[in-house]
């Protein structure tokens, strides 16, 4: 039975280096421990990294990356009063209250990530998986679809709006296009993806793979 093959595939949460972009955040989602038909074309190169942070924002990453929560979020919420109009400060804050299981201050802080920076792909990625989570999947597949609007090469808004698909929806050719588009951007050997990518080409008609709605 597929449900009995269920395991956690753990993503560890990157945070969010400069104010407007930087490494996706990669949310824990669960998908089949043992799971798009032509290859997508290439994705163009990736743009250049945004700014390394510094002084009192580099420090309260520090404390993030560290696990000071407490100090860290006394830090980030400095940072963000004196810097108000920067995405960074406040999506980090959220990323820190999403892993201290303070969901509501968590959603209030990507939304105001993304009315700060609408091109903040990290923000409607964790803004998505909250919807996820909480059970809204229309809101969840809204904000992955921003987060690639945003940024056509985040891997992880398109792994995680595979899972989606896949586990909530019950949208195989969409899933099956989303697994394509993460194997393709991440270049990686990934037996996992590799496999549920198998399973649901055996299971999709191959002119429903073409058609899968990834864009």
């Amino acid at each position: 039975m597929r449900s009995s093959k269920l395991a956690r595939l753990a993503l560890g949460a990157a945070l969010l280096a400069g104010c407007a972009s930087a490494p996706p955040p990669k949310p824990a989602a669960s998908r089949p421990a043992t799971t798009p038909a032509s290859a997508p074309a290439a994705p163009a190169a990736r743009a250049a990294p945004a700014a390394k942070p510094s002084g009192a924002y580099a420090e309260a990453l520090k404390l993030l990356k560290a696990h000071q929560l407490a100090e860290a979020e006394a830090a980030l919420l400095a940072v963000a009063a004196a810097r108000p109009e920067a995405s960074g400060p406040v999506t980090n804050l959220g990323i820190l209250y999403a892993r201290s299981n303070r969901k509501p201050q968590a959603r209030e802080a990507f939304a105001r990530a993304v009315a700060l920076n609408p091109a903040n792909a990290v923000a409607h990625t964790w803004a998505g998986v909250l919807a996820r989570e909480a059970g809204d999947f229309p809101a969840a597949e809204r904000s992955y679809r921003a987060a690639l609007d945003a940024d056509p090469l985040h891997a992880d808004a398109a792994l995680n709006l595979a899972f989606l698909y896949d586990l909530y929806l019950k949208r195989p050719a969409d899933a099956l296009a989303a697994y394509r588009r993460y194997a393709q951007l991440t270049d990686r050997k990934d037996i996992r993806v590799a496999v549920w990518i198998d399973e649901l080409e055996a299971r999709v008609p191959p002119a429903r793979a073409n058609t899968g709605a990834t864009s």
